[in-house]
Formats: structure tokens, sequence, C-alpha cells
């Protein structure tokens, strides 16, 4: 996880150092851009595991152990390795030919910059802020097409609800298995499934469920032995 967390990283500091930035420059950049993907990520991923607080000991250990194994990788991406950037610039890229974006052309032409609306360039064309100008040769391709239309007032309201919708009968079928008085899941196995009630194996499994409870359940028979 770490390492994916450095690809945001080192990638962002990258582009960054080929724009010809400084690594002074460079840095808090990637730390306010990429960082915030990090967060957000890391955030994801700590209420996903989050789920399994409901399982009971120890399986309820693993969202804890994982939780904190997240938030490791956030602070390290967020602290450790911009300053071992810092310290050890020669680790990343050098910096390339600083080179002025279009719309900094322009300005520097004596054309006003009122930002991307405005078409007053001497050479005809939209004079566009440096963060959309960067941004515009990613602005195409499926990926950029569907991204911008899923996320668009109602289909980002619709979409959600109905991907609920879809698989709702799983929550009904979670509901049968969860106490929800002592949020915790009643594990069981496959095993309950495949034994037919009538053999003599499956009352002797209730048996040894009676006499011998177990907090996490009872995961298979041999468990029990």
């Amino acid at each position: 996880l770490s390492f994916d967390y450095s690809l945001f990283t080192l990638t962002r500091y990258a582009e960054e150092r080929a724009m010809g930035e400084s690594v002074e420059d460079a840095i808090p950049t990637v730390i306010s851009q990429s960082g915030r993907v990090i967060v957000v990520s890391g955030c994801v991923l700590m209420i996903a595991w989050a789920a399994m607080l409901g399982l009971p000991t120890p399986f309820n250990g693993f969202c804890v152990a994982a939780s904190a194994m997240i938030l490791v990788c956030v602070l390290v991406q967020l602290t450790f390795v911009p300053s071992l950037l810092a310290i050890l610039p020669f680790l990343g890229p050098d910096a390339a030919e600083k080179r002025l974006l279009p719309s900094e052309e322009d300005e520097m032409e004596g054309a006003p910059f009122k930002g991307s609306d405005y078409n007053g360039s001497s050479r005809g064309r939209k004079v566009y802020p440096p963060e959309l100008e960067r941004a515009r040769p990613h602005m195409q391709g499926i990926f950029f097409w569907s991204g911008g239309l899923i996320t668009r007032f109602p289909l980002n309201v619709l979409l959600p609800i109905g991907v609920y919708w879809l698989f709702s009968p799983l929550t009904t079928r979670m509901n049968k298995n969860f106490d929800w008085q002592h949020f915790k899941f009643k594990m069981g196995h496959s095993y309950e499934l495949t034994m037919p009630r009538t053999a003599h194996e499956w009352h002797t499994l209730l048996d040894i469920q009676q006499n011998f409870p177990s907090e996490a359940g009872i995961l298979i028979p041999m468990l029990i032995m």
C-alpha cells in the first residue's frame, strides 16, 4: 500500500520537476495536491475495514491492525517521503528548464489575464489558469468523459442509490446473521449448508456447539477438537 501511495507522490514530484520547479517549490505542491488523494484513499480504506468491527474476536482485531497500517502508510507519504526528497534531492529527477505555460506567455506579452473564459490574447486563443493548463493534456479519452458524466447531478445521486438497490438482497441476508444488540455477526460455515439435517453428524455437531460454546463461533467441526 505504501508503494502505491508513493507512486502518487513521486509521479507528481517528477511532473513538477519536469516543469522546471525547484525542490523547495515542488515539495509543497506534492503535499498539497497528491497528499489529498492519499488522505482520501486512506480514509476510504479504513472505513471499509471498519466493517470487520462487527465480527467476533479475534477477527475484529484484523480491522484495528489494518487501519493502523493504513494510517502509518498515509503519514509516511505526507512526512517521511517529502522530507527524504528535500534532504536527498538526487533521489528524484533533475529540474528541467522552466517552461512558461501559454497563459503565462500571454501575460508577459501584455494580454490581461482574466481566467479560462478570456480570449484576449494577441494570438487569438484562450488564456487558461496555470492549473487548468497543466491538466488540459489529460482532459480527453473515455475515462475523462465517463468521470465527468457520473459526477454530474443527478447521476451522482442516482448511481449510488441504484448500486445499493442492486445489492440490497445481500443486505437483507446479512441482517439475518447480524446481532444488532451486541453488534456482531453470528459466525457459521458452509458445513451448515452441505450437511443434511437428518444426518447423525449434524446432530452431533449441534450437541458439541451447545456443550462447548465459543465466542468466535464454530467455523468447522475440527476446530472444536
